[in-house]
């Protein structure tokens, strides 16, 4: 089948009828029928030159093929068969272009090289139902399908010569002018079986026996596109088209085992390879500045080309406002990026677009970036690492750049205790808020700054002390006291026993101490007598008792000293303050 220049009229070869028909496109009617003489049977058929030519079948097996003509524009179109084109192996295929007038390009179709004909492809001008013969290419095995590019300097083959010596790589590309080997599209080896040209120059071809069809670029040797069909289906034979603008493409499927079961395929832009886009977000913080990285892969070659542009905008998931970012340009392998910075920490939406090419079809891509807020500097320490039972240790938080709220809370937790407020407030002009707190024991102090919506984050830190237990020790039985320089002496007769009493703060019931007695000789205090442990009861007290029978005048001191235990990881060891003692008579 072809179509008149003015595409007013279908001509249809009917090789069984011996005739050719005329169809108007619009009504579908058939206005004409030109009968092939002698018992022809016409084949392939193509207009140019204001002629219509076609390809014959002889009317016997062994009768020769050859290439006729009908003078359709003629007020009693006549059929004519040119007697020097009989010398054809098959009914050779026709291809014509608008770009090359007057030019015919016949092939052998399917030509084995077996019989005495050899298969050819030739090119003709064509003048009142006369060809003269360009050029012509010999041993042309297995052609299954050629057409001639729209600006009607090259001509497309495609063959399907399996294990043929002849075999080239498909589709092959030849100078109209001479029929000199050009190039090729696709790979070595593949078999075609049908190729079509768009009116822009885009190649499809497809593959004998595989249920696939390509695109290539004009020029292009790598396939930009491809389509697949159903399992079981294969390409027809010829079975490809172009629409008359380029942006369809129309291709046959049959069943793979009889060739039944005709199935058209319509494919919408087929010269745009499938394009995706991909981005990646990154880690973000309010402030700073970022890149978000992305990718555009296409479905085929060509690559896309290194400065495309890429748009890109951002969204406030919070306010719900876009703005347009700088396009991004594609670099190498299809990558791009673009950096951004925003002052209010939230989540923000990036969307890049590419508007596509004639190779490449658009393609979006978004991610969600979740900026976070700044990080605050916040320290927390004590004046000293470790107190008495009972002292005040002097806790100072330091805050550092905020853009909005300066408050701060300090906690305490005694170990084994509950977390409790020690003070909230405001932060003085360097940054600082300082509290007291009562050290009984080891204590975690923490400070808090809560931060504020969009721009600081929450902090915290801590601090360690550590506490001495308390001890309180009483010493009974004596009449009296004096100082001796500056120190308080308890007065006891020679036959008083001295009783010392110790508690040990916070309860340590079951814990030990230590009583240490010293004696003054000789200018300095040397050791008497130390105890073993000295379990405190329930009171979290423990007693000495010294044996009295003192020599009078001896100067004496007695203290308790707190061993924890392995148990105790609240207190530190303590020794309580030296209790003096005098005898007199």
């Amino acid at each position: 089948m072809t179509l008149s220049a003015d595409g007013r009229t279908l001509y249809v070869a009917l090789q069984d009828a011996h005739a050719i028909a005329a169809i108007d496109t619009t009504t579908l009617a058939e206005t004409a029928r030109y009968p092939v003489p002698g018992g022809l049977g016409p084949s392939s058929v193509a207009v140019t030159g204001g002629e219509l030519w076609f390809s014959y079948w002889g009317a016997h097996p062994s009768d020769p093929s050859g290439i006729g003509s009908v003078d359709v524009a003629a007020a009693q179109p006549a059929v004519a068969v040119d007697p020097a084109q009989d010398d054809w192996q098959s009914a050779p295929l026709l291809a014509v272009s608008p770009g090359a007038p007057g030019t015919l390009a016949a092939g052998d179709w399917n030509g084995v090289g077996e019989s005495s004909v050899i298969p050819k492809v030739a090119v003709f001008q064509v003048s009142q139902g006369t060809l003269v013969s360009t050029a012509v290419l010999n041993k042309f095995v297995g052609l299954t399908d050629l057409a001639v590019t729209p600006d009607g300097k090259e001509l497309v083959v495609a063959t399907d010569p399996p294990g043929s010596a002849f075999a080239q790589p498909d589709p092959q590309v030849y100078s109209l002018a001479d029929l000199s080997l050009l190039g090729h599209y696709g790979e070595t080896g593949t078999e075609v079986n049908g190729v079509a040209i768009a009116p822009q120059g885009t190649v499809a071809a497809s593959v004998a026996g595989i249920p696939e069809v390509s695109v290539y670029p004009s020029g292009g040797i790598g396939a930009s596109n491809s389509f697949s069909f159903a399992a079981g289906t294969v390409p027809a034979d010829r079975g490809l088209a172009w629409g008359a603008n380029g942006t369809e493409l129309f291709a046959v499927t049959q069943d793979i085992r009889n060739g039944t079961n005709p199935v058209l395929h319509i494919m919408l832009d087929p010269e745009q390879a499938p394009t995706t886009a991909r981005l990646v977000a990154p880690a973000a913080v309010r402030g700073t500045a970022f890149t978000i990285k992305g990718r555009l892969q296409a479905g085929g070659v060509p690559a896309i080309d290194p400065g495309a542009v890429v748009t890109v905008t951002r969204t406030d998931s919070a306010t719900g406002r876009t703005v347009a970012l700088p396009a991004a340009k594609v670099g190498f392998y299809g990558t791009f990026s673009v950096t951004d910075q925003v002052a209010v920490a939230g989540s923000y939406t990036y969307q890049a677009g590419f508007a596509g090419d004639p190779e490449h079809t658009p393609a979006t891509a978004s991610v969600t970036v979740d900026v976070a807020r700044t990080a605050t500097p916040l320290t927390l320490g004590s004046n000293a690492p470790t107190y008495a039972y009972g002292a005040t240790a002097t806790v100072t938080a330091h805050l550092g750049a905020t853009t909005g709220d300066r408050t701060v809370s300090i906690y305490a937790q005694p170990s084994g205790g509950a977390k409790v407020l020690v003070r909230t407030g405001a932060v003085d002009a360097r940054g600082d808020l300082s509290t007291g707190y009562r050290v009984t024991g080891a204590t975690t102090l923490t400070a808090v700054f809560a931060g504020d919506a969009g721009y600081d984050a929450p902090a915290t830190a801590t601090a360690a002390v550590q506490g001495y237990a308390g001890v309180q020790q009483t010493l009974a039985g004596s009449y009296g006291s004096a100082s001796y320089g500056h120190v308080l002496y308890r007065l006891y007769h020679r036959t008083a026993k001295p009783v010392l009493t110790a508690t040990v703060l916070p309860d340590k019931a079951g814990q030990c101490v230590v009583f240490q007695l010293q004696k003054y000789s000789a200018g300095s205090w040397r050791a008497v007598a130390t105890t073993g442990c000295a379990k405190l009861n329930s009171a979290s007290s423990a007693v000495l008792r010294l044996p009295g029978g003192y020599p009078v005048g001896g100067l004496y001191r007695v203290d308790t000293e707190y061993l924890r235990s392995a148990a105790d990881h609240t207190e530190l060891d303590t020794t309580g303050a030296w209790q003096y003692f005098a005898v007199r008579a």
